[in-house]
């Protein structure tokens, strides 16, 4: 070798095992030069190894870790609508609770002022009839009273009627004695 930077010292210096030309002459002359290559070149072909499984690796880790984004990306969607669909099916249920409280109410109200206007009514009524039969009672009262009225004017007259015939008979009795 002449000082060209060959093959053999470009493997050498990618493993940092940059040799002088003197290490390399003496290796040579020991005949120990091809059997350190070898181990050096296996070496460096298990650092490549090494360095490509932990390559694979990682991209096989980098792989992994988008698959778990994307599917907790794919959950958390799945989950957001869930909750979405849920809380539309809520607010669905609660305003059919609104709607059926409201007319609820409004039939209560309703049949509150049915019984309101049924007691009205009756109260009515009852006053009417009460009123009736107060009526009555003062018409009996007035028939009664008149017809005492007409009874004593009716004794009266028979009385009248009486005296006036004794009254008669004692003028005759004593028309009689004359």
């Amino acid at each position: 070798m002449n000082g060209e930077f060959g093959p053999l010292n470009f493997l050498l210096c990618l493993f940092g095992l940059v040799l002088s030309w003197g290490e390399l002459t003496w290796l040579e002359h020991d005949g120990e030069l091809g059997c350190v290559l070898r181990k050096r070149e296996e070496r460096l072909r298990k650092v490549l190894q090494a360095r490509e499984r932990a390559e694979e690796m990682e991209k096989e880790r980098k792989r992994r870790i988008e698959q778990k984004i994307a599917l907790f990306d794919e959950k958390t969607e799945k989950v957001r609508e869930e909750r979405l669909a849920e809380e539309k099916i809520k607010k669905r249920v609660a305003a059919r609770k609104m709607e059926e409280a409201e007319a609820r109410r409004r039939q209560e109200e309703e049949a509150r002022r049915q019984r309101a206007l049924q007691q009205e009514e009756e109260e009515e009524r009852r006053h009417r009839e009460l009123m009736q039969k107060k009526k009555e009672e003062e018409q009996e009262r007035a028939r009664k009273i008149a017809e005492q009225r007409q009874a004593e004017q009716e004794r009266e007259r028979q009385l009248a009627a009486e005296r006036e015939l004794e009254r008669k008979r004692e003028q005759e009795r004593i028309q009689a004695e004359k």
